[in-house]
């Protein structure tokens, strides 16, 4: 790579360093986040089919597609992180396995009626959640989030991690693509065309924009 007269760094090298740092931190908040939700009795799907694996033997991989299924097609509900609020899917394929959330007893009915010969159940969590007004919150009626504000969100949030200003995005090179958007892209699993449909939506909000040239 070249250098800035000088001998400082380029802008690609300063996003590569932010890049290497941003996966340290990440690991470390994901450990922390995941002990954190097991204590409440929630799990990502990920971590909910890791758990079945490591404790029957049975394929990850499988598993995880099986609770996909299950959420879509509404037998097993799933909430963003710190909410209580069932989530609404927009179509197939919005399921995303890292981030929405499953409660260990909605886990433990669908296992007693899709998988009965599966000899595990999740655990009672040390702390279970409760509404200050009711004994179990999710007795209220849910309100359905859409799947497009989380989707919105975690670009926001990912990159302002990188150290971007969503309001002053530095402006693509002639030819090139949006760096910004690209290292944003790089962190999030999803698919080009869902990114791709968020990222619209945020510029045409008026919550992404590129700096005046």
């Amino acid at each position: 790579m070249s250098k800035k007269p000088g001998g400082g760094a380029t802008f690609h090298e300063v996003l590569e360093e932010r890049l290497r740092r941003l996966d340290a931190q990440q690991l470390e908040a994901q450990v922390v986040a995941a002990e954190e939700r097991r204590i409440v009795g929630r799990y990502t799907l990920d971590e909910a089919a890791d758990s079945l694996s490591r404790e029957t033997g049975e394929r990850c991989d499988l598993t995880l597609v099986k609770l996909i299924r299950a959420v879509e097609s509404g037998e097993l509900p799933t909430y963003e992180p710190q909410r209580h609020a069932r989530m609404m899917y927009e179509g197939p394929g919005d399921v995303c396995s890292f981030y929405e959330e499953v409660y260990w007893d909605d886990l433990n009915k669908w296992l007693a009626i899709m998988e009965p010969r599966m000899s595990y159940t999740f655990p009672m969590p040390a702390k279970p959640e409760r509404s200050k007004h009711q004994s179990d919150d999710r007795s209220e009626i849910p309100r359905p989030v859409p799947r497009s504000r989380a989707q919105e969100d975690a670009i926001l949030n990912t990159l302002r991690d990188l150290g971007f200003n969503p309001q002053q995005l530095p402006q693509p090179k002639p030819g090139k693509r949006s760096a910004a958007k690209n290292a944003a892209r790089s962190k999030l699993p999803y698919t080009s065309n869902m990114f791709d449909k968020a990222w619209k939506r945020l510029q045409h909000d008026g919550r992404v924009k590129y700096a005046s040239v």
